[in-house]
Parts: C-alpha cells; structure tokens; sequence
C-alpha cells in the first residue's frame, strides 16, 4: 500500500490527486488534470480583468467590487504554479516524510511523530471546514433575491445578480443561468485548490516541527543520571573523573549526540526546503491577502444599508483575515520548535557528559541559537508579530480607501 494512503496523509493527497497536484503522481492524467485547472483559473481572470479595466474609470464602487474575486483567483494560480514550478522540490520533501517514518525504530518518537502528523490532519479538516462555510456564505448573493422573493415577496421580482462582474461580450440577461453556473464552478474549484494547497502547505510544516522535537526528546534523555541524589549532590563535581567516568555509557552519549546533530541538521535542511519552495509564493500572496482585506472591508462600508452584503463580505474579510493567518503560523510553530533545541541543549545534563561529548553538544547549541524561519521572498518573517502588523497595515489602507472613494 502507498504510504501517503494512510489515515495522516489520505485527505491530502486525494486533494492534490484531483487537480493533478500530488508530486509523486506524473502520469498523463495528472498532467492533463494541472494543466486543465491551469486554463479554467485563465478563461475566468481574463473577463475579471476586462470587466475592471471597463469600470475603472466610470463606476469605482463596481470596480472595487471586482477586485476580491480577482485576489481571491490570483492567490490559487499563484498556488497552483508553486506546486507546478517546484514539482522536484515537492517530491524530495514527501520522501523525507516517507524515510522520517520508516527509519524511525523507538516507539516514543513514533508516538511523537504521530501526533504532529494527526495535528496536521486536523488542521486540514478544520481548515476546509472553515473556508468551505465562508464561501458558501459568499456565493449565497446571487440565491438570496430568490429567497426573499418567497419570504418577503414584492409586486414585482427583485433583481438576479451575478457572482461575479465578468466581461463575456455577451447580453448577460439572455444568458444569465449559464454564465451564473459557470461562476459557480469556478468558485468551487478556486476554493478547492486553495484548501488542497494551503492544507499540504501546514503538513509539510508539521512534519518539520516533529522532527525538532524528536531532536529535543533525544536531548532530555542524554547524560541523565541514574541516580537522581547525585544529580544534585553538591560534591558531584569535586569527586575525581575516575569515580564518575563510565566509558560504555560515554560512548552511548557520543553515539546518541552524534544521531542528535544529525536530526538537526536534517530538520534545518527540511525547512531550507520548504523556505525555497514557498519563497516567492508567501511573498506574492501577503500582498494578495492585504489587498484583499483593505479592498473587502471598503465593500462591507458601501453596502452598510444592506445587511446581507454586510454579512458577506464581512464573513468574507475575516476568511481573508484567517487565510493570512493559516500562511503566518506554520512559520511561526517552525520558529518556536527550533528554538526550543537550544532551550533543551543548555537544560540537558551537559555537566556529567565528557569533553568529546560536550563538544558536540555545543554544535547544536551554537546552530539552533538562530532559530529555523519561513521568509516570504528572503524579506518577511512569517511569524505572528509580523502578522498583526500586517492585518493593521490592511486597516490602514481601509481608512484611506474610505476616506477617497
């Protein structure tokens, strides 16, 4: 049975299987599939565009409205080309998480492995759970002037509106259902390649948060006294190295640091890894998000009298909001696991190691002082401070647009 079949990893990889996205998938379908969503996401960012290059210099509350729809498609094509420009990269970090796996021999660290994988499962499941429901929020305009005309039913019908505003060179009134079905579509796969992407994006850093703490649980357990009145006895280092020097169990210490340094470094090369996958990505879809936010929450202004666009897109600026949010904290839950190796190296009981074995710990002291990030473009930390900063530089930008419309 293929290794990703398993319950950690199932509801991810058939998510990228269905858009032709799984990396260790290359077959013509798959091929065929990518390249197929890759058109789609085109014969819909092309009539955006038209239609707000129309409207930018007559109607600028149509044009604004036109721009969350284009951020929101533009985020999952720039996804969908991640995965399609770094496909090798991909495929190096799924058999890292494959042989991370099978090399593993104790049953502690497989339970700590599980549990970071089963974190990253969950994150799935409550992430497609969330934008799901934002988005059916969202696509409930067009539907709710045929609610309200049973509900609350004027001498006339109310009028249908579309999804999105799109430039087909067509009288959208004769077909209005077809181009409204299409919109349809189009959200629903946009949705779903964002959620496929964003998902495997938090596995991925899950999977190097496991490693960091299989390292530190390697750490506690090296060196430690057997007897715990002598880890705290007094004339502990007064006594003569003969008394306290067990060569066998040295060697053991070596022998564990040694496996310790190694775990290191193959979990700082991991996130060096995941960094330049996602690089150029992070950076492009901060400034989407921001966009987005600012743009969202000038739309939730303009329709203040209308308490169902207000609930839209205000439903739809926090997913924005939490979409930010779900890019910032696999950086910053990287940040905090590397620097705890640090933490648990000088807490260790580095005092009852030998020289040969003091040196080595001090290799992972000295490399985990500078604790593993995720840098969006080599310029932006993705932590969570930096994401406050960005949600009030997005208000700001609220203001102003509100204040010049």
């Amino acid at each position: 049975m293929d290794f990703f079949e398993q319950r950690y990893y199932v509801i991810n990889k058939r998510f990228m299987s269905y858009f032709g996205m799984w990396p260790l998938e290359n077959s013509i379908k798959s091929k065929f599939l990518f390249y197929l969503v890759i058109f789609i996401f085109f014969t819909m960012y092309l009539p955006e565009m038209i239609k707000v290059t129309e409207l930018g210099v007559t109607d600028i509350d149509a044009f604004i409205e036109c721009i969350p729809p284009i951020v929101v498609i533009k985020s999952s094509m720039v996804k969908a080309f991640t995965v399609g420009f770094h496909i090798n990269h991909f495929q190096v970090l799924l058999k890292h998480i494959e042989e991370d796996w099978r090399n593993l021999k104790d049953v502690k660290e497989m339970a700590i492995l599980s549990e970071y994988a089963e974190s990253g499962r969950k994150f799935t499941i409550w992430y497609t759970f969330y934008i799901s429901f934002t988005t059916l929020l969202y696509l409930s305009l067009p539907l709710s002037p045929i609610v309200l005309n049973i509900l609350s039913p004027l001498n006339e019908s109310r009028k249908m509106e579309l999804l999105f505003c799109t430039e087909y060179f067509v009288n959208e009134e004769d077909y209005f259902n077809e181009i409204l079905f299409y919109d349809y579509a189009i959200a629903v796969l946009v949705v779903a390649v964002l959620i496929a992407t964003d998902t495997m994006y938090m596995v991925y850093s899950e999977h190097a948060c496991g490693i960091f703490a299989i390292v530190c649980y390697r750490l506690n357990n090296i060196g430690k006294c057997e007897n715990k009145e002598e880890k705290y006895d007094n004339d502990f280092f007064n006594k003569p190295k003969d008394d306290n020097y067990d060569e066998i169990q040295d060697e053991k210490n070596y022998q564990e640091l040694s496996l310790c340094v190694k775990k290191h470094k193959h979990a700082i090369e991991f996130v060096e890894l995941l960094q330049t996958c996602y690089t150029e990505s992070l950076i492009t879809l901060l400034l989407l998000n921001v966009v987005g936010i600012s743009i969202t929450g000038v739309q939730t202004i303009i329709n203040i009298h209308n308490w169902s666009d207000v609930f839209r897109f205000g439903f739809l600026t926090l997913g924005e909001a939490f979409h930010l949010f779900f890019l910032t904290l696999p950086g910053q839950r990287i940040i905090d696991h590397s620097a705890k190796i640090f933490e648990d190296s000088y807490d260790s009981c580095w005092y009852v190691l030998s020289s040969r074995c003091k040196r080595t710990l001090s290799l992972i002291l000295l490399r985990s002082m500078t604790p593993c990030q995720l840098m969006a473009g080599g310029l932006y930390s993705m932590t969570l401070e930096n994401y406050v900063s960005l949600v009030q530089t997005a208000m700001s930008y609220f203001t102003v647009l509100s204040s010049v419309r």
